[in-house]
């Protein structure tokens, strides 16, 4: 079977810290195929990479000298910049030292290592970006209020039509099976299949 994958799942099976880690790891060492939108590989995956780059460096950087300015943290989300406080605000009250911060750059950067050789090696891609379906993505958005996950899933909707998949993911609160209903209802296109990974056995 062809599964097309949420970023979420990619990240979750590098890293040991989540949750679903362990069913992740388990579901993409399966004999299924497993495919990723160009809007993914183009842009979702280099942006998050970005991302955990800047907050593994400048991190260290803070904790290795307190006088040191943070650079980039306006490309970080929400969420993001929340950890990130948190973790300085845990090594000012040492309940973290310099070997643990250390230890979380190296992780940081292992699974972004893992993630950059599973979609090189793991991974197929469909959809090019200038074909995605805006209409699809704007109803989306209306509905989910996330515009890369409405351009990731209006890929999967899109790839089904022509070869048959099921959409994976680990995020329950943006990629909804009623949303999915819906989108597919209004446009008179086939729906796929929706899973969780939490449910995989």
């Amino acid at each position: 079977m062809d599964f097309l994958l949420d970023t979420c799942v990619i990240y979750d099976n590098y890293d040991f810290t989540s949750n679903n880690h362990r069913k992740t790891k388990l579901f993409l060492k399966s004999d299924n195929n497993f495919i990723i939108s160009y809007f993914q590989k183009e842009i979702e995956i280099p942006n998050l990479i970005e991302r955990k780059n800047i907050f593994a460096r400048e991190i260290y950087k803070k904790i290795i000298n307190p006088t040191y300015k943070v650079f980039g943290l306006q490309k970080l989300t929400i969420s993001e910049k929340s950890e990130f406080k948190k973790i300085l605000i845990r090594y000012a009250n040492y309940n973290l030292t310099q070997k643990d911060i250390i230890e979380l750059k190296k992780r940081y950067f292992e699974i972004m290592r893992g993630i950059n050789k599973f979609v090189t090696n793991k991974t197929s891609f469909v959809i090019p970006i200038k074909k995605i379906n805006q209409n699809l993505v704007d109803d989306l958005f209306k509905l989910n209020h996330n515009k890369a996950d409405s351009e990731v899933i209006s890929s999967g909707i899109q790839a089904h039509q022509t070869n048959k998949i099921i959409l994976m993911t680990a995020d329950k609160s943006d990629w909804k099976k009623e949303h999915l209903n819906v989108i597919c209802n209004k446009y008179k296109l086939d729906e796929p299949k929706l899973e969780y990974i939490q449910d995989y056995e």
